[in-house]
């Protein structure tokens, strides 16, 4: 046999070799790449108090596109409408920290003491999110030792894995993968397709009768179910700046990614 040949073969088996490696490790990793777009209609209106007969000069940030490594905003048109078109509009920038535009509006004599003005935005939102885990279920001894506490039912915060609806359900899912990112995605699907988002209705078993609960419920059923599979789940309060009002979502437990975020009641959920 030719020294040719002879090479020849040994590449062939090394590729062989190489596409087998390839093939083994997509299939042990969950290894997730979403890319999500949402087209948005902003609209702002400002009140802009001047003195009438006065030459007045308002300042109205302007929104930028802009592309990242892991999100992009295009502002696709701008549109402005006035109680009382200025005289001049003028593009300016502040040079502090980003580069921010603004828009410089001059009236040289106001009609009146105040000035409405309304822009109204079609906005494009990318969003690339990246999660890396090869977390499979069962989890070990260790971690469930580790975080027994969220596993666990809690009454004071309505979190029951024993739920008898939840079994049959659960199994389901966990028929369906190992993987314990894919799980996680196949419960907040299950909510998604299963429970209606309906404001104040943050009650469990309220929410499971009648399909309809706000994400509190949502959250909790969520939190129920992946402790009822073994996945340490904690439900997180959020709070709005200024307001009393806030939004419920949960964090999840992978041993090799950590603590990661979730939010059951919206389809476009993130991390």
């Amino acid at each position: 046999m030719k020294i040719t040949n002879i090479i020849k073969i040994i590449l062939i088996v090394m590729s062989l070799m190489i596409l087998s490696s390839l093939s083994i490790l997509a299939k042990t990793c969950a290894i997730q790449d979403k890319v999500r777009k949402r087209t948005l209609k902003i609209i702002r209106e400002y009140e802009i108090l001047v003195t009438k007969g006065s030459p007045s000069v308002a300042l109205v940030p302007a929104l930028m596109s802009f592309w990242g490594a892991t999100n992009w905003q295009v502002i696709k048109s701008s549109d402005f409408q006035y109680s009382e078109n200025p005289d001049n509009i003028t593009i300016k920038s502040d040079n502090r920290g980003m580069h921010r535009k603004y828009y410089e509006l001059t009236w040289n004599s106001p009609k009146s003491n105040k000035i409405v003005v309304k822009q109204t935005l079609d906005v494009e939102l990318t969003c690339i999110n990246t999660l890396y885990t090869n977390a499979k279920l069962p989890y070990s001894d260790e971690v469930k030792k580790r975080f027994a506490e969220s596993l666990v039912p809690d009454e004071k915060k309505e979190i029951n894995p024993n739920i008898p609806q939840f079994a049959p359900i659960c199994d389901e899912i966990i028929k369906k993968s190992d993987y314990a990112e894919e799980v996680v995605e196949l419960v907040c699907d299950w909510i998604n397709e299963n429970i209606s988002f309906k404001s104040k209705q943050k009650s469990v078993q309220i929410a499971l009768a009648q399909q309809k609960g706000n994400c509190t419920a949502m959250s909790k059923i969520a939190c129920a179910m992946l402790r009822k599979i073994g996945i340490p789940t904690e439900v997180v309060r959020g709070k709005f700046i200024g307001s009393d009002g806030g939004h419920d979502f949960i964090e999840v437990y992978f041993p090799d990614a950590g603590w990661v975020f979730y939010d059951p009641s919206n389809i476009s959920r993130g991390f």
